[in-house]
């Protein structure tokens, strides 16, 4: 048994390593995530996992998306509330992302879990995920040296994500969407 926890914005004692669903707090997942910065903060201006959250699952409404879809694209990176958000060429590292894999998955289920959702995220989030990376690396990162993405995606053209976005309007828009998606009152 694991002795590591953390404590989270609301008070919690939380061990991500040994989670239960019933302790994931959307409000922990929408204030950890609003103040977490992507690509390990190397971006032209503060973005956060919460606000890449937010246009994921608002790209998936605006698709058409079935409201579960959207919903998972709204916390499909609920898991990095409470694991730390790792940039995707660390995380897919063989050696290195091994043993957070294996703790993100076992905290996706309970995400799953928590919120009713189906334990697959659906293709459909993946693509807008890889969608906004590239719509990302577009708006938010400097040129660079390498080619460091190679899959599938296309930027998305009418969305500007220059403009400043910080962490607690980022955590009220996640909130506002939050209970506009799953009519869940946030305490």
């Amino acid at each position: 048994m694991s002795t590591a926890w953390i404590q989270t914005y609301t008070g919690r004692k939380f061990f991500p390593l040994e989670p239960v669903a019933a302790d994931i707090d959307p409000l922990d997942v929408a204030h950890a995530l609003s103040n977490q910065c992507r690509f390990s903060g190397h971006t032209s201006r503060f973005y956060s996992v919460g606000e890449h959250s937010v246009h994921v699952a608002n790209l998936l409404r605006d698709r058409g998306e079935p409201i579960d879809t959207v919903r998972w694209g709204l916390l499909h990176d609920a898991t990095e509330a409470y694991l730390i958000d790792m940039p995707r060429p660390l995380k897919q590292d063989a050696e290195f992302g091994a043993m957070y894999r294996q703790a993100e998955a076992v905290l996706h289920m309970c995400v799953a879990a928590r919120f009713g959702l189906p334990a697959e995220i659906p293709d459909a989030v993946h693509q807008a995920d890889n969608d906004l990376l590239l719509t990302e690396k577009r708006d938010l990162l400097g040129p660079s040296p390498d080619l460091w993405y190679v899959g599938p995606g296309e930027a998305v053209d009418d969305l500007d994500l220059r403009e400043q976005c910080l962490p607690g309007k980022a955590e009220t828009l996640f909130l506002r969407l939050f209970h506009e998606l799953s009519g869940e009152v946030i305490q």
